[in-house]
């Protein structure tokens, strides 16, 4: 997709930040009880990255959210530093941390293994959700009863730009 077109694509489909709020108030699933477990799985992710995929996990539309993180042996200080403060904040999240590399099948299995949720969700750390993204997300299985839901992609740089996006088809 040429850059100009998907400009104006992003233009015409991000939500204002009152149309976000009233998306919350108005959604019956905000009044309901479904938890949603998002795992992510992080090892020496640059601070900026960290706290922008936990920003957007934690800032969602939905509010019955909760992080599940599993730091897979990180050896820079700042990444320990965040999430245990992050977790004594927080109540929505939940974080567990090797000393060595697991490996990444073992830190997924890890993260899980702190969900309480009905349904999880994987984030790449350093990935950023929509603020709608959960809720979007429950709606359709709701409306489907599908058991597993994806959904399309692309890339934020450091200025918060988006680009590179991968348009996935209605089913594959």
């Amino acid at each position: 997709m040429r850059e100009e077109p998907y400009n104006h694509y992003v233009a015409r489909t991000a939500l204002p930040a009152e149309e976000l709020s009233a998306l919350r108030d108005r959604s019956p699933l905000s009044a309901g009880t479904t938890k949603v477990s998002v795992l992510m799985v992080v090892s020496d992710q640059d601070e900026v990255w960290l706290k922008a995929s936990v920003s957007s996990v934690l800032n969602a539309v939905y509010p019955h959210v909760e992080l599940c993180v599993f730091d897979d042996g990180s050896g820079r200080p700042h990444v320990a530093e965040f999430l245990e403060d992050l977790a004594a904040s927080d109540g929505r999240v939940r974080v567990a941390r090797a000393r060595e590399s697991v490996g990444a099948s073992e830190a997924r299995d890890r993260a899980l293994s702190l969900a309480t949720g009905n349904f999880v969700m994987l984030l790449g750390a350093g990935d950023l959700l929509a603020p709608e993204a959960i809720l979007r997300m429950l709606e359709a299985q709701q409306k489907t009863g599908a058991d597993v839901l994806y959904a399309d992609e692309d890339s934020v740089d450091i200025s918060d730009r988006r680009s590179a996006p991968v348009f996935k088809p209605y089913w594959s």
